[in-house]
């Protein structure tokens, strides 16, 4: 039943536009439009290859010019109607007026017209916009050699329909072209004849004429006054043949070029306008035919279609017509329903436009002549009106199916709302384990790198090691920095997916970061036996602004891989530099006023990467066949290297190719600065106490021996007296028997927390204070600065740090002047 309705609502929809366009048809709107597509399909129609017995002898601008008077005289028009005589054409058209002597030689032409049976004049026969009626010469009147040269003329002045005769005074006079081919075509022993079930049908030799109706292809309500059929135009190279009216008077065109033809004599001079007319062929003013040009074609036409079958443009009847615009309305109607898509939509209708133009033009070659413009908005307005009612009725649908859908849901949701709740929880619990898991893991390998960056920051004091062993620490500093660096960023890869990953830029000395690195390396190069080349720009900038830390990890991580992968050549490192304009620097380098581009080109000689995995090996976890087959890395350096270069405006691309080695390159946009502000310290200075300040007592508490020796170092040489605690209850009662001014407490202790230790010590010293002021005890006037030291990531933790009584907090693991710096904000300590 459903289908039912829909298959009525779509018949009424195509039978709605058809009425709708048949309407707009009928009431003439679409009328030029169809006359415009009747003018492209003659225009667009090939040649014809034909031989036609009708030559044009035209009366032209230079033969007026040559005779110097318009009309020419009779006694002109006679010699010239002898000359052709000469020659024995079937027959001779006269397209000119003569019904009026124009001296000399008036008597001439009357006893030429006299003795030339086979010679046709001319008449106007009706009166119109063209001109009044106008009557044939007397000699040729009375002697039947007459003919009417009147033109069927569109509304837009063009002329497709030609005359073939009418009725004057019960008399059926032919026109000029209709019988002239005629007279031609008895000579063939082909005469007319009609049908007695029709007598409107004529036949024709191997042709079949009928008058056309009043709407039929395209027109509405025409004037079909006559016998009027739809103009075949014979388009042949070059047109109908035509010599000049000079040239025959001349002598100068050959006997046979008009003997056994059909001869036309008239005026084609494009100053006298009054015999030029627009044809479908016509774009421009000169395009314009002239009269005897449109009388030749007709009787080229009827000639061609009684000899050789050529068939004459037919047009449907006005039933046929709109049952083709239902056929269309239909097909836009139907298609409108069906598409799927905006794409396959667009898409189909290009291809069932094309269809329908491409089937009227087709028809047109077969000499039909099938309306195109009401049929195409047939099918546009039934297909955009199908296609709203299916959008309607799939909205309606919709809406019912989601009303249905939402009932059923409901209680769904009601149920899972329970489980989304506990999958919440549970989610928590994950990340606040995940969370744990950082912090835990943060200070395993934090707190020993603080005792390794300690030591080697102690080492680097002593004046008696050489310089290659004060080179060799200085590298084990800077490995160091960098393993912390590289810590906090594999801890931070969480932070880099949320995107809460910040840039820290600051002066970096480029050619020191570069070196260093390549120290780094070049032993473990050596070890392999490869080589390792740095190629340097002949001018190398000294410093620049960038972030320092992931760029150093970016080039270690670059050639950590290219070293690990390669087993024979070695690695090349090309560094470059090209000027960048401001508008495409970063927004961290937008305040500068110039800009570069760092260009580092990391080469190896290994066994490559293929194509598929060149554009995955920037994946998080993704590893190529090379790092596979080693079983080293987890996956993860590669994509934080693109993260921290995209981060900081640059980008990290890749070119290899297997068995030949890989190429990553490195573009990243800094600032040159040609004056850096140093603010590094002299190696030779260290932190001291100022002189009265003499006696300060600082408790350490820590459970790593080597992080306790090293801050007692520290704080020794600066002169503090120093005591160690590696437990919570042990730092308690140091702290009751010694009361130090200064406390550092390692948050993670194995007893009691630093968070417990910190609370304890706030507590028994208010307890102090209280049970000392009844009994006037004497109580320190300093109260105990306390310290926390942590390794954690969790820094959101200072807030709690804060609550359970420290004053402040250091991270681990810490340097020297770090150290220093804050242990300056609460005690008397300079660097001297």
């Amino acid at each position: 039943m459903k289908d039912v309705r829909q298959r009525w609502y779509l018949g009424a929809i195509a039978l709605g536009v058809t009425l709708t366009t048949i309407g707009l048809q009928v009431t003439g709107v679409l009328q030029l439009l169809e006359w415009a597509i009747w003018d492209t399909w003659f225009r667009l129609r090939p040649f014809e290859n034909r031989q036609v017995p009708v030559v044009i002898v035209a009366i032209d601008e230079e033969d007026i010019n040559q005779i110097g008077r318009w009309p020419i005289s009779d006694e002109q028009l006679a010699k010239l109607i002898d000359h052709i005589k000469r020659d024995r054409p079937t027959a001779i058209g006269l397209d000119l007026y003569r019904d009026l002597p124009i001296n000399p030689g008036h008597d001439h032409l009357l006893q030429v017209f006299q003795t030339t049976p086979n010679l046709i004049g001319i008449q106007k026969a009706i009166g119109n916009d063209t001109g009044a009626a106008v009557n044939p010469p007397p000699v040729l009147r009375d002697r039947d050699q007459v003919a009417i040269n009147d033109l069927v003329l569109d509304a837009d002045g063009k002329i497709r329909r030609h005359l073939i005769s009418i009725d004057q005074n019960g008399k059926t006079m032919l026109t000029l072209g209709a019988k002239l081919a005629l007279m031609y075509l008895e000579t063939q022993n082909i005469t007319p004849h009609s049908d007695e079930s029709d007598p409107t049908e004529v036949h024709l030799g191997k042709a079949k004429f009928n008058p056309i109706d009043e709407n039929i292809g395209g027109y509405v309500r025409a004037d079909i006054g006559g016998y009027q059929i739809l103009s075949n135009y014979l388009r042949i190279p070059g047109g109908i043949p035509t010599v000049t009216m000079r040239d025959v008077l001349s002598n100068q065109i050959p006997p046979d070029r008009l003997r056994g033809k059909i001869v036309l004599i008239g005026l084609r001079a494009e100053s006298i306008w009054g015999d030029r007319f627009y044809t479908p062929f016509t774009t421009n003013t000169p395009d314009t035919w002239a009269g005897v040009e449109i009388h030749a074609n007709l009787t080229a036409q009827l000639i061609s279609s009684a000899m050789e079958g050529r068939s004459p443009l037919h047009a449907l009847p006005e039933e046929l017509e709109w049952a083709w615009v239902l056929l269309w309305a239909s097909c836009g109607t139907l298609y409108g329903w069906t598409a799927r898509s905006l794409k396959r939509g667009v898409l189909g209708f290009v291809l069932l436009s094309g269809a329908l133009v491409g089937t009227t033009y087709g028809l047109f070659l077969l000499n039909w002549w099938v309306i195109l413009v009401t049929p195409a908005l047939a099918f546009v307005g039934s297909g955009l009106i199908s296609r709203s009612y299916r959008i309607w009725h799939t909205l309606k649908l919709t809406n019912y199916q989601l009303e249905q859908t939402v009932q059923a849901r409901t209680q769904e949701l009601v149920e899972k709302n329970a489980a989304l709740e506990q999958a919440c929880i549970q989610a928590q619990a994950a990340n606040h384990a995940k969370s744990m898991f950082l912090a835990s893991m943060s200070h395993e390998l934090r707190t020993p790198l603080t005792a390794i960056l300690g030591f080697s920051s102690l080492l680097s004091h002593s004046s008696s090691l050489t310089e290659d062993e004060q080179d060799h620490v200085e590298i084990i500093n800077r490995s160091g920095e960098h393993l912390l660096s590289l810590i906090d960023d594999v801890l931070e890869l969480a932070k880099i997916e949320a995107g809460s990953t910040t840039l820290n830029p600051t002066q970096v000395a480029l050619p020191v970061l570069l070196n260093t690195v390549e120290s780094m390396f070049q032993l473990k190069a050596s070890s392999k036996n490869l080589t390792l080349r740095f190629i340097y720009p002949p001018i190398l900038p000294d410093w620049v602004k960038t972030d320092e830390g992931k760029l150093r990890q970016i080039l270690i991580n670059l050639l950590g891989n290219a070293i690990k992968f390669t087993q024979i050549g070695g690695v090349t490192v090309r560094i470059e530099f090209s000027e960048c304009d401001d508008n495409e620097a970063p927004a961290l380098l937008s305040s500068h006023s110039a800009s570069s581009i760092l260009h580092i080109d990391v080469e190896d000689t290994g066994p490559g990467i293929a194509s598929e995995e060149c554009d995955r090996i920037f994946e998080p976890f993704v590893q190529a066949m090379a790092g596979k087959q080693l079983q080293k890395g987890t996956g993860l350096g590669l994509s934080i290297c693109r993260q921290f270069i995209q981060l900081m405006g640059g980008d990290l691309s890749v070119r290899s190719e297997l068995g030949k080695g890989s190429t990553f390159t490195l573009e990243l946009p800094v600032q040159v600065i040609p004056d850096p502000e140093l603010t590094s310290l002299s190696d030779s200075k260290v932190w001291k106490l100022v002189p009265q300040s003499q006696g300060y007592r600082i408790l350490v508490v820590d459970d790593q021996t080597d992080i306790c020796l090293l801050l007692e170092r520290w704080l020794t040489m600066a002169g503090f007296e120093v005591i160690l605690a590696t437990r919570g209850e042990e730092a308690i009662a140091q702290w009751e028997n010694w009361l130090p001014h200064l406390m550092l407490l390692d948050i993670h202790l194995p007893d009691l927390s630093g968070y417990e230790v910190a609370r304890r010590i706030r507590t028994a010293w208010q307890d102090k204070i209280r049970h000392a002021a009844p009994v006037n005890s004497a109580i320190p006037d300093y109260e105990t600065v306390v310290i926390a030291l942590t390794a954690g990531v969790l820094k959101d933790n200072y807030s709690d740090l804060l609550a359970a009584g420290c004053d402040d907090v250091l991270w681990k693991p810490v340097q020297e002047t770090t150290f220093f710096t804050k242990i300056a904000e609460y005690l008397d300590v300079a660097y001297v």
